[in-house]
């Protein structure tokens, strides 16, 4: 999923990523993935309620896939 740099800081990525969730009541774990270095994702993704995992892939130099979990009640 990506937002248009015009329309970032809108709340549409965060209500895109409440919606799936909304649409899926009984899924209790999520997991996702995203580059490491967009610290701007990394911070989305945590005030979204999901938790950074110890797994780390390397794609490249300077380019390294961080996991991430978020567990429902």
């Amino acid at each position: 999923m990506a937002i248009l740099p015009q329309f970032e800081n809108r709340g549409y990525g965060k209500q895109a990523i409440y919606d799936i969730e909304s649409r899926f009541p009984t899924i209790k774990e999520w997991n996702l993935d995203t580059i490491k270095q967009e610290t701007k994702l990394i911070n989305f993704y945590l005030d979204l309620g999901y938790e950074c995992l110890d797994k780390e892939v390397v794609i490249h130099k300077g380019m390294h896939i961080s996991y991430f979990r978020k567990t429902i009640q």
